[in-house]
């Protein structure tokens, strides 16, 4: 029995390397993934999903600052930060690598059933994370 701490801390540590496959068999088959940028459940679409952040910012890499421990769940806050020098897959179109550097602070907040992630709700400035690539333009 691992607690969502461990399981967490262990899953953003493969994303850092860059190791989806394996940050994504930490998820149950059934996860409930919820994001600023897209909802679903299950581990198939999650890890199409992280895949695609590592195609656009193969460098990314997940900081943890602090963790909120409960019985079944944690809270991870950090920093993402990376270059975007892939494609990113949008509903509305792929969008070309910018080239530009992001760093953004997160919070997710994971469940666990003692041996895989059961959901994943990440939190982050959707807004500030398309102004640092120069989506959006930048306001003030």
């Amino acid at each position: 029995m691992a607690t969502a701490a461990e399981l967490g801390t262990k899953y953003f540590e493969l994303l850092s390397e860059g190791r989806v496959e394996e940050a994504a068999a930490l998820l149950s088959p059934d996860v409930r993934f919820a994001s600023p940028a897209g909802n679903f459940q299950g581990s198939e679409p999650a890890a199409a999903f992280l895949q695609g952040y590592f195609t656009a910012f193969p460098d990314a890499r997940f900081e943890i600052d602090a963790t909120t421990e409960g019985p079944s769940s944690a809270a991870m806050e950090g920093i993402y930060a990376g270059t975007n020098t892939g494609p990113m897959v949008t509903p509305a179109g792929d969008v070309p690598p910018t080239g530009k550097v992001v760093s953004v602070p997160f919070v997710t907040v994971l469940e666990t059933d003692g041996e895989r992630l059961t959901a994943h709700r990440a939190y982050w400035d959707q807004l500030g994370f398309l102004t640092q690539l120069g989506l959006v333009p930048a306001q003030g």
